[in-house]
């Protein structure tokens, strides 16, 4: 076989992008540290899979006229031992005076970073094997995660601007994250801002914006206008069953709500329930004060056909005659009249109304429009039911568990009732614990008569 000889070139089709300078439509000045556009960025033409490739052949150190058959191949050692892809096969090339010309297509995966050597096969015989220069690398850059670089400028490295109706950006994955943003020591590893939604999400049916950090917030909301309706957060759902926001927590709390001095959390609905609470096994709604005030409030009623009350006394507030007045006292009402309360000086005061409670689990009284703690200053809750402290003495005897309890001398006591004509319309209660001398308070259930 007659001897051959290749003078290799190379030429690369790749992507060309042609930037046409000129004035874009006037826009608003840029927020600081944002690069500027130069001008109208577009895509003349999509990136080719090939790339052209040229040499010189000669017989017998003649060049060549007429056609060949040439095979070439692609690998990943200088030695073209290990080959990368298939072999791209060309029959009948035609030859002028040794010069041909031929465009090779490759997958353009090849093209991933890695060295690669060409391997030449001209009528079944293998000449050289070259190793391929970075040109035809330009390929690389339509794969995704190949474009790599840095900067230290501190204005932006890379700015599209579409003055269009048009996506400026639109990236498609199929199975892994489209969009990923990721910053060591910035604000945001993704931050957008525009005139209607800053950062938009859409799932048919996953999640349209998924938020997650390992210690502090997976999703923050943030609105910077001090006055006016706007939200930090807004969740909205156009299915009866759906849910505007959804919280989940595995251990802790699915919502919280925080706010220094306004509401934390604030529910509204102009025809359905502006806060709805459900636990299968715990409480729908939770309601707390760190203050020792209100857990829940409203200033309109409550309904509940059923309900349990940690404290086991309902009290309703009076005025009082004087201000030290404290809880357990024995009080009558003043002679004075007014409604106002003191407390009581003598035994077997048929005045008497009952006893200052401790902390009353229900209260009535509360002045109208005014649930604000304080309101009720001046006054104090009277218990009407159930068990409450009491201040007593044994003046009249030893108090045993179940005895009657009526006015005492010792201001603001109860005693024993030993003379049961005597106590008649001034029973206070029943004790419920003993008291063997001095003073003392004991729990006594109201039960007054």
């Amino acid at each position: 076989m007659k001897k051959q000889r290749i003078l290799i070139g190379m030429l690369v089709l790749g992507l060309l992008l042609v930037l046409a300078v000129g004035l874009s439509q006037a826009q608003g000045p840029e927020p600081p540290g944002k690069a500027q556009p130069q001008g109208d960025l577009s895509i003349e033409a999509t990136v080719s899979s090939k790339f052209s490739y040229q040499g010189v052949l000669k017989e017998g150190g003649q060049p060549v006229t007429g056609s060949r058959d040439m095979v070439f191949r692609l690998y990943s050692d200088s030695g073209c031992s290990t080959q990368v892809g298939s072999d791209i096969v060309k029959n009948g090339v035609q030859v002028t005076d040794g010069l041909f010309s031929v465009e090779l297509e490759v997958e353009q995966s090849i093209f991933n970073g890695q060295a690669l050597w060409l391997e030449v096969e001209v009528g079944g015989t293998k000449i050289g094997c070259q190793e391929i220069l970075p040109v035809p690398y330009a390929m690389g850059l339509v794969l995704p995660y190949t474009g790599v670089g840095s900067t230290q400028a501190l204005s932006d490295l890379f700015y599209l601007q579409n003055t269009g109706g048009g996506r400026v950006l639109h990236t498609v994955a199929i199975s892994d994250t489209a969009v990923w943003g990721e910053t060591t020591s910035g604000w945001a590893g993704v931050d957008g801002r525009g005139g209607t939604n800053g950062v938009y999400g859409f799932s048919s049916t996953g999640r349209g914006v998924y938020g997650r950090s390992d210690s502090g917030s997976g999703v923050y909301g943030y609105a910077a206008a001090d006055s006016g309706i706007n939200y930090g957060v807004e969740g909205e759902s156009n299915s009866a069953s759906g849910y505007g926001v959804y919280g989940h927590s595995v251990s802790g709390t699915g919502v919280y709500g925080y706010s220094d001095n306004l509401r934390a959390v604030h529910g509204y609905s102009p025809s359905g329930i502006g806060v709805y609470g459900h636990s299968w096994t715990e409480y729908g709604v939770w309601g707390s004060s760190g203050t020792g005030s209100y857990g829940v409030v409203s200033p309109d009623k409550m309904l509940a056909p059923a309900y349990d009350i940690g404290n086991p006394d309902v009290a309703e507030f009076y005025a009082a005659a004087s201000s030290d007045l404290e809880a357990g006292d024995v009080v009558v009402l003043d002679p004075a009249g007014g409604l106002k309360l003191r407390r009581v000086t003598k035994a077997y005061d048929t005045t008497v109304v009952g006893i200052v409670s401790t902390e009353p689990g229900v209260t009535l009284g509360v002045k109208d429009g005014d649930i604000i703690p304080g309101s009720n200053e001046g006054e104090v809750p009277l218990a009407l039911v159930g068990r409450v402290p009491c201040k007593v003495s044994a003046e009249n005897g030893p108090i045993a568990v179940g005895d009657l309890l009526t006015t005492s001398s010792t201001p603001g006591h109860a005693m024993r009732c030993s003379d049961r004509s005597a106590c008649i319309g001034a029973i206070i209660g029943k004790a419920l614990e003993p008291l063997e001398e001095g003073t003392g308070v004991i729990l006594v259930l109201v039960t007054l008569q």
